[in-house]
């Protein structure tokens, strides 16, 4: 027998990971390169304050075989 929780859960694993990415600058900029890696997991949405981090995102996202994300700035 298993010992869970009280109230525990459990559900179906999600299929695709939707991520709206904050912040694409040194760190935010890595963790799109390795999000992008990771099967299961799309970024939907791209925002920074300056248009060029937006835009590479974009570039890295659709380079990668996913649909262009939305972006804001």
């Amino acid at each position: 027998t298993t010992h869970e929780a009280p109230g525990t859960r459990h559900e179906a694993p999600i299929e695709m990971v939707r991520l709206g990415m904050v912040g694409i600058g040194l760190q935010g900029g890595s963790h799109v390169e390795n999000f992008l890696r990771i099967p299961g997991c799309r970024i939907t949405a791209v925002c920074d304050i300056r248009e060029e981090r937006t835009s590479w995102a974009s570039q890295q996202v659709t380079a990668a075989g996913h649909p262009a994300p939305a972006v804001y700035a």
